[in-house]
């Protein structure tokens, strides 16, 4: 890809104020301010310098970033535009994310910070430039018959084909600029309000819409929070004014799929019921009477209530606490606005209540939170409680109370997940410790298989296909399960887990399916069952991971790791198939155990009952290792407790250690060929000569017992 650095050329219009010196606490700060006007679009920058020396460059939007102390602004990704790294006074030109055209943004040279906005004017569409450059001046004429005919023509310019992140954005950013130009200078019709409040609730409909909001996809989670907050805060400020524009009692209602917005003017003198309520397809919303007789104007209150039904499907999971603790918390509910004129943010005198239907059945391991969207702070638009509580609640929706007014909605705080960084350091290195030793363990057992030719045989072959998958699958889990900011790297590492850890469980079945063949078998000459097991071993594996990605293919990777999904129950097609494995496991073992204590010679040699015995014993250790293994594991994947997390990972780190153990160190088989060896090792050594073929030994009574077939040796 072509980068372009050029020089600064383009008309920009700034102003620079005197800097202000401020004192506080004993930090000296030093204060200046740019602000600039392109392309249409004002962009404020403010370089804060401490008596240390930081700089920092502030933008209006409240997002800060440190200033470059090398003259560079730093590479820096925006609206799927990848800017390179640009010396301070520049301009990147890079093409646009449809090639179609080049976009442009500025290197400041002081302070030296990228400027916030670029210049995607090029990127745009014909259609809405063309649309942008007859509504610009009509907007700007500032009647309200120009009003009317503007937000007809982005509603229609915002319902046609699917729009690039460049034509949604120009789009957004007009609404916004609209929304802000809705102040009547004279009173409108009632027609006129009753005209632009259905293209208004259309408009924001449609950018909410499933096809126009794909363009989100190309955005970092970041700007879609900032996209979704500005369309909200557009919906808000617009209907906000068209109410005010209302100069007597009247009710205005209007639906769409994305959007229902209820505007209300009511004479407080009149109102007899304790409260006006608003409902909204399962919820619900109570604003006290009172509040309204205490800060109406002229005897009128003025209300609006919106509801955004699809917005929170576009919000991504937010991060939530301080840099310490984070927590991950979704939207679980619709998104309420409230909104009345004359309200500014103070404490109400009465709380207001309102009942949320959740999106979904509200599942054991997560617990609600009757939140806020705080866009009133000088920082970034977050999630806060300050204010609200939650009265009650149960699987299907959740009632709060707050003192103040704003946009509601339940986030869904996932219970457990409160891991500062001291213990997210902690099992990291109990990770990669315990999944390094677990995979020695695992490489040692699976030479050991390959090299004891006393252990040979079909159970063997199974052992070493077991040790495989499980080795490659702990190698995944340590090197991927936290890669998690690019989202198809993380969905691979998750659906090859998927994959290798069922293919592990599959094998261990196998081992099971074998004893108990070798305990029904009378004839010791039957056929080899190895093509099944393969079949089995790798072929189940492969058609749930199959179904499991034609099903729900962004079910692989979440934000916090690189494994199923709990959405929609995803996590399930790895639950259940390790569920049914271990529950035909149990009862195969169970029955093998009882059919050997309580056995015939005609069934089972007396002298194989012991072999047999002890190989049952080794195949429930196993059963128990992994099954225990994952049983915190569902609990620590579905967020469970920090106690949870560290038996998890203790257990998941260490299962190749309890394999060696259990199936090497633990056979007296091997036992005397790694003490063979050792002997054979130490005559080389001293001199002394000593065929290296004494080590080879004949399979035992227990490996001809398998079935002596000639290619129960190989793998």
């Amino acid at each position: 890809m072509k980068v372009v650095i050029s020089s600064n050329n383009r008309t920009t219009h700034s102003h620079t104020s005197k800097s202000s010196a401020h004192h506080h606490q004993g930090i000296s700060l030093t204060t200046s301010r740019k602000t600039s006007y392109i392309n249409g679009d004002f962009s404020t920058s403010e370089t804060t310098i401490d008596s240390m020396g930081g700089q920092f460059c502030s933008y209006a939007n409240g997002k800060v970033v440190e200033i470059s102390e090398d003259g560079f602004c730093p590479e820096q990704t925006l609206l799927n535009i990848k800017w390179p790294r640009t010396a301070a006074g520049q301009d990147a030109i890079m093409p646009c994310p449809s090639g179609s055209n080049m976009a442009f943004r500025e290197c400041n040279s002081y302070p030296v910070c990228w400027e916030e906005s670029h210049n995607i004017n090029n990127c745009i569409s014909r259609q809405i430039r063309d649309f942008l450059s007859e509504a610009t001046p009509e907007l700007s004429n500032g009647t309200n018959k120009d009003k009317v005919v503007v937000s007809k023509k982005l509603a229609d310019v915002t319902s046609q084909r699917k729009m690039s992140v460049e034509d949604y954005v120009t789009a957004s950013k007009f609404f916004k600029s609209f929304s802000n130009s809705l102040d009547f200078s004279s009173k409108p019709k009632k027609e006129t309000v009753d005209s632009i409040v259905t293209d208004v609730v259309q408009i924001g409909n449609n950018l909410m819409s499933e096809d126009q909001a794909k363009a989100f996809d190309n955005m970092t989670k970041h700007e879609v929070v900032e996209s979704a907050s500005n369309l909200m805060s557009s919906v808000d400020s617009a209907t906000m004014k068209l109410v005010n524009a209302i100069d007597e009692p009247r009710l205005i209602v209007k639906k769409t799929k994305n959007i229902e917005a209820q505007l209300q003017v009511l004479n407080v003198d009149k109102l007899e019921e304790p409260e006006i309520s608003f409902q909204s397809e399962g919820n619900s919303f109570a604003l006290p009477s009172e509040n309204l007789r205490s800060i109406s104007k002229d005897g009128l209150a003025k209300v609006v209530f919106v509801t955004y039904n699809s917005l929170p499907d576009l919000m991504p999971t937010i991060k939530t606490g301080t840099p310490d603790v984070q927590k991950d918390v979704k939207i679980y509910s619709k998104i309420i606005s409230a909104s009345v004129a004359n309200y500014h943010g103070e404490v109400l005198r009465e709380p207001v209540e309102f009942s949320m239907e959740h999106t979904k059945p509200l599942l054991t391991h997560v617990k609600p939170r009757c939140s806020f969207w705080n866009m009133t702070a000088n920082t970034r638009p977050y999630w806060s409680q300050r204010g609200c509580k939650m009265i009650n609640s149960n699987i299907y929706q959740t009632k709060c109370r707050c003192n103040h007014l704003t946009n509601f909605a339940i986030l869904m705080d996932v219970e457990g997940i409160e891991i500062s960084y001291t213990h997210q350091n902690a099992l990291r290195i109990i990770t990669y410790v315990g999944c390094s030793i677990s995979m020695i363990g695992l490489f040692l057992s699976w030479i050991t298989f390959n090299v004891v030719t006393a252990i040979r045989g079909e159970r063997n072959s199974i052992h070493k296909n077991f040790v495989f998958c499980l080795f490659v699958a702990q190698l995944l889990f340590m090197i991927g399960v936290d890669r998690t900011k690019n989202k198809m790297v993380c969905s691979v590492f998750a659906g090859l887990m998927h994959y290798f850890f069922l293919a592990a469980f599959s094998w261990m079945l196998m081992e099971a399916a074998k004893i108990l063949i070798m305990i029904v078998q009378v004839f010791k000459t039957a056929k080899s069952k190895m093509i099944y097991y393969y079949i089995f071993g790798y072929g189940f594996p492969t058609l749930v991971v199959s179904i499991s990605a034609i099903v729900n293919l962004d079910g692989y990777g979440t934000d916090r790791h690189c494994w199923l999904s709990t959405e929609n129950y995803f996590v399930w097609a790895f639950n259940g198939p390790v569920a049914f494995v271990l529950l035909v496991n149990a009862i195969i073992l169970t029955y093998a155990l009882i059919t050997i204590y309580q056995h015939s010679g005609y069934v089972i040699p007396d002298d194989m009952v012991g072999t047999i015995g002890a190989w049952v014993k080794g195949a429930l250790s196993l059963e128990v290792i992994l099954g225990l293994t994952w049983v915190f594991g569902f609990f620590y994947m579905n967020e469970a407790t920090l106690v949870v997390a560290y038996i998890f990972t203790i257990l998941n780190s260490l299962q190749g250690y309890f394999i060696y153990c259990f199936h090497c160190l633990g056979n007296k088989q091997v036992w005397k060929e790694y003490k063979r060896f050792l002997k054979v090792k130490e005559k080389s050594t001293s001199g002394t000569s000593t065929k290296t073929a004494s080590v080879t030994r004949k399979p035992t009574d227990a490996a001809n017992y398998e079935m002596a077939a000639p290619n129960h040796n190989k793998q």
